[in-house]
């Protein structure tokens, strides 16, 4: 073989791996697109004590992957009020279902953040916590996690009068309710106004919260490969 020969053979060679790198760009480049192609819209439903707002939307090309999500939202997004509870609250929804392009979802429960707790409780004040698990009228249950703050130090024994008194007061208000109308009363504040009024003749009080609540059977189990 002649030395031209060889050359153009070299050339040929460079010429091939070249065009061979652009192929690969492309057909990689035209996988992703086809890709996002696939995937749908779908609209993030509230459950129907929230009158089934539509509260955010989310791409998927497989509608079983959007199943069993945990989704926090601030819940002023939700109530529309712009109180200490909807500011720094968040409620936590889990996503049961998807209906056509909608998905549906449950109540976890909520929280209130850490740092807006720690505004109410200072020097010179007694913090009462208590956890009180109930079942509300349609059977299902709920465990919450209240707060009180007294203006002063209270012994012990005042303490425990005034976690007896919001004990009862709780469970009695959550058999008469369904699940939906219990909670939005906890975020609201019928449930808190009512503890007020009745524990503030054991001690003068500066804040009842409900600082978080917890649905029972609506934990989001996290998949381990």
């Amino acid at each position: 073989m002649s030395k031209k020969a060889r050359e153009r053979k070299k050339i040929a060679k460079k010429a091939a791996k070249k065009s061979n790198k652009i192929v690969k760009k492309k057909s990689t480049s035209r996988v992703t697109v086809d890709k996002w192609k696939l995937k749908q819209w779908y609209d993030i439903v509230a459950p129907t004590l929230f009158e089934e707002k539509i509260v955010g939307e989310t791409p998927s090309a497989d509608p079983k992957n959007l199943v069993n999500r945990r989704l926090p939202l601030q819940l002023s997004k939700l109530t529309g009020k712009y109180d200490e509870m909807g500011l720094y609250g968040k409620v936590f929804l889990r996503t049961t279902e998807v209906k056509g392009n909608r998905i549906m979802t449950k109540l976890m429960g909520h929280e209130l953040s850490n740092g807006y707790l720690n505004t109410l409780v200072r020097r010179r004040r007694s913090a009462v916590d208590d956890v009180i698990d109930v079942t509300c009228k349609d059977g299902l249950q709920i465990r919450v996690k209240m707060l009180v703050v007294t203006f002063n130090k209270v012994s012990a024994t005042k303490k425990t009068a005034i976690r007896l008194i919001t004990r009862d007061l709780i469970k009695e208000r959550a058999g008469k309710e369904d699940l939906g109308e219990f909670f939005n009363n906890l975020i609201g504040n019928k449930v808190t106004g009512s503890i007020k009024s009745k524990v503030k003749k054991i001690a003068p009080i500066k804040n009842v919260v409900i600082r978080k609540t917890e649905v029972k059977g609506t934990t989001v189990r996290v998949k381990r490969n």
